[in-house]
């Protein structure tokens, strides 16, 4: 596994839950760094609000074969269109409900799957992408260095993990997604390194080696 040079600072106020792809992260005086929680480049002044800074770094992998194995599923599908936006962040005192100072947005594209190369589900699955960050509601929206976005009609390989309790799929770690077109396999990613490492191939090749990795 690749580590990023540098830890992002996330600047909670006030308490409260980060739901990022359906993983539940409660968020208090104290407070461990979690491979997945939400990251992102910003600071606010606090008044007599706690305040929680977490260090985290996304998982990045060099390889097909590592992030094949950690995935809970590798799908071929078609994005249909955008299903909508939600916040992540929850209120910890009920994770049903959305926090009402924090926004983490999350994207949810409808995707129409063509082949499983790992796992097994649905033929018509939501996939979210975390788009912006805002940790309090006067705040301007920070973007997610990772987003990218999915385009409606075009073919992708996801490398995803499914959330129990919502049903969706996000991201294993990064890259998250291959773009697929001509019979070739391009990564997406706004990591130069990570386009660096993961070159174009053609399809057959790229999905024996994922089979040959589950």
């Amino acid at each position: 596994m690749l580590k990023k040079n540098g830890s992002k600072l996330l600047v909670i106020l006030s308490s409260f839950v980060v739901i990022t792809g359906g993983i539940v992260y409660y968020s208090g005086h104290t407070s461990k760094a979690k491979d997945k929680n939400v990251t992102v480049n910003s600071s606010s002044k606090t008044k007599n609000n706690t305040r929680t800074v977490i260090h985290s770094d996304k998982p990045v992998y060099n390889d097909i074969q590592e992030i094949t194995k950690l995935a809970d599923a590798v799908f071929i599908g078609t994005v249909i269109d955008v299903a909508g936006t939600r916040n992540l962040a929850r209120n910890p005192q009920n994770p049903d409900e959305e926090d009402q100072s924090v926004y983490i947005e999350g994207v949810d594209y409808n995707v129409k799957v063509e082949e499983f190369l790992k796992g097994n589900d649905n033929k018509d699955l939501l996939v979210t992408e975390e788009r912006n960050v805002q940790l309090n509601k006067s705040d301007k929206p920070v973007k997610n260095e990772y987003y990218i976005g999915l385009e409606n009609g075009q073919q992708y390989i996801f490398f995803a993990n499914k959330s129990e309790s919502t049903g969706r799929y996000y991201a294993v770690g990064e890259p998250f997604f291959f773009e697929l077109k001509n019979n070739k396999v391009k990564v997406k990613s706004n990591d130069e390194e990570i386009r660096n490492l993961f070159k174009e191939s053609d399809l057959s090749s790229f999905k024996e080696k994922v089979k040959s990795s589950k």
